[in-house]
């Protein structure tokens, strides 16, 4: 499958910057709770021994509160706070792009 070190790559350079900036739970409403319950779905039987959304998101989910594209989900999304939150994840993203750049120039 994959080496130990390639995990910690993939996760170091792509969740892993995400979730210093929002966590795991502002990242599913960020993402929408209804997709992260599709992709649950389908990756529980081969990586979990769970087979279904845990109960909270489940039913976020079931009263139509899918997150920031709803307006609520694990938070409340105001129109200011979807956009605060958009703009600190994009720099975030974009300062660890660039330093991995430049680290890959040396």
């Amino acid at each position: 499958m994959a080496s130990i070190e390639d995990i910690d790559k993939a996760v170091c350079y792509s969740i892993g910057r995400r979730l210093s900036v929002t966590g795991p739970f502002m990242t599913a409403d960020m993402g929408g709770l209804d997709v992260f319950d599709s992709i649950s779905a389908y990756l529980f039987p081969d990586l979990s021994n769970h087979n279904k959304t845990f109960s909270k998101m489940k039913s976020l989910i079931d009263e139509g509160n899918y997150g920031q594209k709803t307006g609520k989900g694990f938070y409340e999304w105001s129109q200011q706070q979807s956009k605060k939150m958009n703009k600190e994840r994009e720099q975030q993203l974009i300062y660890w792009l660039k330093r991995d750049l430049e680290e890959e120039k040396e």
